[in-house]
C-alpha cells in the first residue's frame, strides 16, 4: 500500500509519464494480488499455475507499459480512455 501511495503522489505532483507508471503498475500488481487471493483463500491450491499466469500477465503489462508505449503511444491511449465516448 505504501508503494502504491508513493506512486499515485509522484505521479500526482509531477505529471510526468514515467510517474505515471509508479502510478498505474502498483495498481495493476495489486489487483492481481487480490484476484490470486480470492482464487487461492483454501489451504490447498485449486489452481496450481495461478501464480505463474499471474505472474506472466504482470510481465507482458509491465513490458507493454514501459517499452511500447514510450515508443508508440496509442496503446496508452487506447488503455485509459473510454472506448463508448
Amino acid at each position: 500500500m505504501i508503494v502504491l501511495g508513493l506512486g499515485s503522489f509522484l505521479f500526482h505532483a509531477t505529471m510526468l509519464y514515467s510517474m505515471q507508471l509508479a502510478d498505474e503498475l502498483p495498481m495493476s500488481y495489486g489487483a492481481l494480488l487480490m484476484i490470486y487471493m480470492c482464487l487461492e483463500s483454501e489451504a490447498l491450491p485449486k489452481y496450481p499455475a495461478l501464480p505463474y499466469i499471474l505472474g506472466a500477465y504482470a510481465v507482458v503489462t509491465t513490458v507493454v507499459q514501459i517499452i511500447i508505449t514510450k515508443t508508440i503511444p496509442i496503446f496508452h491511449e487506447i488503455q485509459v480512455t473510454d472506448p463508448l465516448q
